[in-house]
């Protein structure tokens, strides 16, 4: 069964080399996938480092993105944004219904496996240097341990499109903050000290079947028979500036998860999942179609080159265009087929 990861690591003490811009890409049945995230202006004057992370694994059909924002007023908030992106993403993956095919029986499911956090991130991978900034292109052997010993344990029927996804997505939510407390205790802090927000999409790139869920600002976008639409609207907090995060205590109050439906899957073209440093400007305008425009021109922009090429690409867009009052971290991960 192929697995694939790639996107930010999880940060040490003792390794903590967050670097100032990264950028992915891959390709999985029809969907191409392309991440970069880059450091803030504001964070460069101050010295201070990246807060923004993206992770991004695939585990057969499926295909699981994180995307989180570690916020500026938490000493350990890149910390904490490398840990909920990575694990999340592990957590969407686990429990799943991987197809298999029997050659006497016709299809079967069997459950996925769960990637183990207890080297916390792969060790082997490879870089290419290339036009701007460094893409790294992970692929690696993940020691995996079965969770579960059949379909039945959960409850799940053999189709993906009977698996309760909204129920999936809150669990690995869930199961994502429980770690991210233990990986806080481990290194003597309170997960509060670890402030970030999180995002996350599910995919099966077989069925189109997908569901996302999200905490805290940030957009998760989707281009819909060419018309763009928000797929989440999460709760906001009414002081301007301010958001909900994954590590505050009564953080599931404000976990927003939408199940999309696959009744007409050809028709969700690309998905942008995007940290509030990009998602500020596309939904303010001038111009009034502002979410409109950007979707459709960075969709076009995206196919027009190799997946490598588009990847710096994107990584340099992120990391020089100019907008009014733009200074934070800004990272995106665009899905499409």
């Amino acid at each position: 069964m192929l697995k694939h990861r790639c996107g930010d690591e999880i940060l040490f003490p003792w390794r903590n080399d967050h670097s100032e811009s990264a950028a992915s890409y891959g390709q999985v049945g029809n969907y191409t996938y392309l991440g970069a995230s880059t450091i803030g202006k504001l964070h460069l004057r101050d010295a201070r480092p990246r807060d923004d992370a993206y992770a991004i694994r695939q585990h057969g059909d499926w295909l699981a993105v994180g995307v989180s924002d570690g916020l500026g007023s938490r000493p350990k908030s890149r910390f904490g944004s490398c840990f909920a992106a990575e694990s999340l993403t592990g957590y969407l993956l686990s429990g799943i219904p991987i197809k298999k095919t029997d050659s006497s029986n016709g299809s079967s499911y069997q459950v996925a496996e769960r990637a183990e956090f207890k080297s916390t991130c792969p060790t082997c991978h490879q870089e290419y240097v290339a036009g701007v900034g460094t893409i790294k292109h992970y692929s690696t052997n993940l020691d995996l341990k079965p969770v579960l010993s059949s379909v039945e344990k959960w409850g799940l029927y053999r189709s993906e499109l009977a698996f309760d996804l909204e129920r999936h997505i809150k669990r690995a939510f869930v199961q994502s903050r429980r770690c991210l407390e233990s990986y806080a205790s481990m290194l003597g802090k309170d997960v509060t000290e670890f402030g970030c927000t999180l995002l996350g999409f599910l995919l099966n790139v077989k069925t189109g079947a997908a569901v996302c869920g999200q905490i805290g600002d940030g957009l998760i976008l989707g281009l819909n028979d060419g018309k763009a639409l928000v797929l989440n609207e999460a709760p906001s907090p009414q002081e301007v500036g301010a958001t909900y995060t994954v590590t505050q205590k009564n953080w599931q109050d404000f976990l927003s998860v939408r199940h999309l439906r696959a009744d007409k899957p050809e028709t969700l073209t690309t998905i942008y999942l995007m940290t509030d440093g990009v998602a500020d400007d596309t939904l303010y305008g001038p111009p009034p179609d502002i979410l409109q425009r950007w979707a459709t021109d960075v969709d076009r922009e995206m196919r027009q080159f190799p997946v490598e090429q588009s990847a710096n690409r994107l990584l340099d867009w992120l990391s020089s265009y100019k907008a009014k009052g733009s200074f934070d971290d800004r990272t995106l991960v665009v899905i499409f087929r």
